[in-house]
């Protein structure tokens, strides 16, 4: 019995996307021929038809509305026909892609914990695999990211001075990948700027000793630094 499958493994494309379909026989597929029909029709369409002494498939490299309709192979022995699946092209442009920096917080000083999000607004995202890019030779981000996998975040446990860089990212499902437009833009792009933490400094007492309360009020006045060790007195 004839069967068909797709590749990607899904029924609903964008335009512009690639698809194949296979059909195949079990046992000796070599003694068979295959053909290929769409919609609800028992005539074989020729601009579909395809001859092959294996296992052929019919390629669609850039899907478009009119690609949208049931399909099926008989093949040519026993005129058995193989399941049937359906095929949907949806007519709206591909969705966009976009780089989100999770905490959203300026400036990132070294040590801090940050992770990149790439989001595509497609909902519900269906088979999107992610690449990871940067425009310096310095950071690790491509070894800390997987690119190719489905994984849309990538999280930097400490960031030091070297990940100082342009950060992007691109979608793409099926294989080959069909391609979103990558958050490359320039509105989109993502700079990670990382900075040494400051420290505080006390010039009017020396030897850093202070009354709690003392303590306080500096912080008060220098909120969000580091200050040098410090003797305190309750």
């Amino acid at each position: 019995m004839a069967s068909l499958t797709i590749v990607p493994q899904q029924t609903t494309f964008d335009t512009g996307e690639a698809v194949s379909l296979y059909c195949m026989v079990e046992g000796s597929p070599d003694k068979w021929l295959y053909y290929w029909y769409k919609g609800n029709t028992t005539s074989q369409i020729s601009q579909l038809q395809t001859r092959s002494q294996k296992g052929k498939n019919y390629t669609v490299t850039s899907a478009a509305l009119s690609d949208s309709g049931e399909y099926w192979c008989p093949a040519q022995l026993k005129l058995n026909f193989s399941n049937a699946l359906t095929l949907k092209v949806q007519g709206k442009k591909p969705p966009n892609t976009a780089l989100i920096l999770k905490p959203q917080q300026t400036p990132i000083f070294e040590g801090d914990m940050v992770t990149l999000s790439c989001e595509v607004d497609d909902s519900p995202a269906a088979g999107w695999r992610f690449w990871w890019f940067t425009n310096s030779n310095k950071s690790s981000i491509p070894t800390i990211c997987k690119n190719g996998s489905q994984e849309s975040k990538c999280t930097i446990q400490s960031v030091t001075l070297s990940y100082t860089a342009e950060y992007w990212c691109q979608a793409g499902r099926g294989e080959p990948p069909f391609y979103l437009n990558s958050s490359r833009p320039m509105e989109s792009n993502l700079t990670l700027l990382a900075k040494s933490h400051p420290y505080c400094t006390c010039p009017e007492k020396q030897h850093h000793l202070y009354h709690s309360h003392e303590m306080l009020d500096l912080l008060e006045e220098k909120p969000g630094c580091l200050a040098t060790p410090w003797l305190f007195v309750i």
